[in-house]
């Protein structure tokens, strides 16, 4: 664990479309999803993703979802709390090696944990994201696996960086 190195940071860098989803369903009943929210779900392709090492020198994400552009920052350690419903639910940011985690957890109601790794397979070109989501510590992890492929590996910043100017 630790500080990314610039290369895994730079093996991350540019946008990548989604080409496989394995364990959706399971992964939305488990949340216990509503069969219609789980239909329309079915439907909706994973956005294509653009990752970027900003100018602050820390790898960034852009993701358009359901019209609005998220953006994450993958400092390591770094965090972010939300609290909606009196829930508050906090994400945590880790570098394991070239591989990029994080945990979310829920405090208040209901107790909901997930955990995510996404890493670059060998041939450069191949991203896969595991997501791990249980509702309570007393059931098994159901898993949500996201295969992309890299369709362009333009920067935003950071070019430089990864010897692409």
């Amino acid at each position: 664990e630790g500080a990314p190195t610039e290369s895994a940071m730079c093996r991350f860098s540019g946008t990548w479309h989604a080409i496989k989803v394995e364990g959706r369903d399971d992964f939305l009943k488990s949340m216990s999803l509503p069969w219609i929210l789980r239909t329309i779900a079915a439907t909706m392709p994973p956005p294509d993703m653009l990752f970027f090492i900003h100018d602050d020198t820390f790898l960034h994400s852009h993701t358009v979802m359901f019209g609005k552009v998220v953006d994450e920052q993958y400092k390591e350690g770094g965090s972010s709390s939300k609290s909606r419903f009196g829930v508050t639910t906090t994400l945590t940011y880790h570098w394991e090696g070239d591989s990029l985690t994080y945990t979310l957890t829920k405090s208040g109601s209901p107790e909901e944990e997930t955990k995510s790794r996404r890493w670059i397979e060998p041939d450069g070109t191949t991203m896969v994201a595991e997501t791990h989501f249980r509702k309570t510590a007393a059931v098994p992890w159901v898993i949500l696996r996201r295969t992309y492929v890299r369709v362009s590996a333009e920067q935003k910043s950071g070019a430089a960086l990864c010897g692409l100017e």
